[in-house]
């Protein structure tokens, strides 16, 4: 290490007596010399012990304090005012972007971070449905949502429909937007116009397979499209039927028998996610809560049932 040193300041001593006839009186160009090899000292110390990314930001700290020399030095007509600015405005430059490299090196990385994290997009359905805002609620989703212009565009088509059911609907799903936009993960309105393409479910297989994103729906058929095309699709239904409560035949539990079956002496209560429970002899016991044990259950595309008896 000394050794380089000791180059370097040779090298600085044979730079300065090539030009010390620009100098007057004579120890300036000592002094300058001496002020330029320590800088060079320094610059060497610095590329030695840091990264490249922060020998990029060095540099353009040193580039710019140089650029700025330059300009100051079209109004000095003096060589020594000039070289002394140039040894100046390198050094802030330096100095000030060897400050500020962790804080360029922290942005670079969380940008790099976000550009890692999964995208998906929101299907006007998912929106409509409104268990997406409980699932952002959990944390269970990590990656930038994105809401396309034409989503939103179809929501407030809906929001404004003759009929009130639709329109309804459509509020709701404006209304849990605005819930949205202060959530995390990052909630973002993309402007993509796809004018080649018409209908809104194959603009969104398009955009996701642009953005490489996947697309959060509830609706069957775009969720078989999308499979078809090679796009991820995360429906709702199917991770409300994947964290429900696992029962077995011969499991007991307690429910309460909120209504009559279709059948004869039937009951019929629900469990908290919904899932419709069918009582054998639970219709005389409507209103109240009792315990039953679970006999058979249906799994189908649309659902799951649960078939009891009264426990003993």
């Amino acid at each position: 290490m000394r050794k380089r040193w000791i180059i370097i300041l040779l090298l600085a001593l044979g730079f300065g007596y090539l030009i010390k006839g620009r100098f007057n009186p004579e120890f300036l160009g000592i002094v300058f010399t001496v002020a330029f090899g320590l800088l060079l000292i320094g610059i060497e110390i610095l590329l030695r012990r840091n990264s490249t990314i922060s020998l990029l930001v060095l540099s353009s700290g040193l580039v710019i304090g140089l650029a700025i020399a330059a300009l100051s030095s079209i109004f000095i007509k003096e060589p020594i005012l000039s070289m002394g600015l140039a040894i100046g405005f390198s050094y802030l430059g330096l100095a000030l972007s060897y400050e500020k490299r962790r804080d360029f090196m922290h942005w670079l990385s969380e940008k790099k971070a976000l550009a890692l994290l999964p995208k998906m997009l929101l299907d006007t359905s998912a929106i409509i449905d409104g268990r997406i805002l409980a699932v952002m609620e959990s944390g269970f989703l990590s990656g930038e949502i994105i809401l396309p212009r034409f989503v939103l565009k179809e929501l407030q088509n809906v929001a404004d429909s003759s009929d009130s059911l639709r329109r309804s609907r459509g509020r709701r799903g404006l209304d849990l937007l605005k819930k949205m936009q202060n959530m995390e993960p990052p909630f973002e309105i993309d402007e993509t116009h796809i004018p080649e393409v018409r209908e809104v479910d194959a603009k969104l297989v398009f955009l996701a397979k642009k953005l490489k994103a996947a697309i959060i729906t509830n609706d069957y058929n775009l969720n078989k499209v999308a499979e078809i095309e090679g796009v991820s699709v995360l429906n709702i239904n199917e991770l409300a039927q994947a964290v429900r409560p696992v029962l077995l035949p011969g499991e007991s539990f307690f429910l309460q028998i909120v209504k009559e079956g279709k059948e004869f002496g039937q009951g019929v209560g629900y469990l908290e996610d919904g899932t419709m429970v069918v009582i054998e002899d639970g219709g005389g016991y409507l209103g109240k809560k009792v315990k039953v044990e679970v006999s058979t259950i249906l799994q189908n595309p649309a659902g799951r049932m649960v078939f009891t008896k009264v426990a003993k």
